[in-house]
């Protein structure tokens, strides 16, 4: 591959030849994973993302142009995931803020079985849903991925994400009132 032009490399890799993704990726991901690890000072979650870079690299690779630069479209795809990795962090510190002050703060009995009954009702509600809706309810408020993920893992549109995260949430609010 080293023998070819980069447009050449990028044409392969849009019909999606194994080769020149393995030697795009041994060529930028050094790069990529450099840069991350500056932006967010962890090694571990810049190797992260460099790996979802490069993964939504592969699973979008037919919207790669090779008559334009390859470096920009790599780094709008960083720059996408970067924006993914600041809001997943962010609820993470938001949760463990709320976990932190429901652990320091003084709950009648009352509250805490509130809250069980609640968990258990909403937990019902779910496994009475269809399978695909409880799947992209789990997904987005238990594991906390993003329509887009959702949407990429499931191989379903952003928009049925999001019509099937409304009917989950109907559903469920439907129960409480």
């Amino acid at each position: 591959m080293e023998h070819f032009s980069t447009q050449q490399i990028l044409e392969a890799l849009k019909m999606g030849h194994h080769d020149a993704y393995t030697y795009t990726y041994r060529t930028y991901h050094p790069l990529v994973r450099e840069y991350l690890k500056r932006v967010t000072h962890i090694t571990e979650d810049a190797e992260e993302i460099a790996q979802n870079v490069f993964m939504k690299l592969w699973l979008h690779r037919e919207h790669i142009n090779p008559e334009y630069a390859f470096k920009p479209y790599l780094y709008a795809i960083v720059r996408h995931e970067l924006s993914n990795y600041y809001r997943r962090h962010t609820f993470v510190e938001y949760v463990d803020i709320a976990q932190q002050e429901l652990a320091s703060s003084q709950h009648s009995i009352d509250d805490y079985l509130y809250r069980e009954d609640l968990q258990r009702f909403v937990d019902r509600k779910v496994e009475q849903m269809p399978q695909r809706r409880a799947c992209i309810y789990r997904y987005s408020r238990v594991v906390g991925l993003s329509n887009e993920c959702i949407a990429l893992k499931l191989n379903i549109s952003k928009n049925l994400v999001e019509k099937q995260l409304t009917y989950a949430l109907r559903d469920i609010r439907g129960g409480i009132i």
